[in-house]
């Protein structure tokens, strides 16, 4: 049903964080909808670098500088589709 279709696209959204190791700073928060149950969370955070590089909030050569991890639940309303 569509209700039941909602419910799995909620609970399919995660947040993916990068942090800046030398300092602990969170430079970037990216909602991600998990809809690939092929993908290998590394993908994921491929995903969120490329953000991340978009917006010019990392150095896009120095990626072992920052830390990539998942962050919990993300709101409903912002979606990385």
């Amino acid at each position: 049903s569509i209700h039941n279709k909602y419910l799995w696209e909620i609970k399919m959204l995660k947040k993916i964080k990068i942090i800046e190791k030398s300092t602990g700073n969170l430079l970037a928060l990216y909602p991600v909808r998990m809809e690939f149950p092929d993908y290998f969370d590394e993908e994921y955070f491929d995903e969120a670098w490329m953000f991340a590089i978009y917006d010019g909030v990392v150095d896009p050569d120095k990626r072992a500088d920052y830390n990539i991890q998942f962050a919990g639940e993300a709101q409903p309303t912002l979606l990385i589709v």
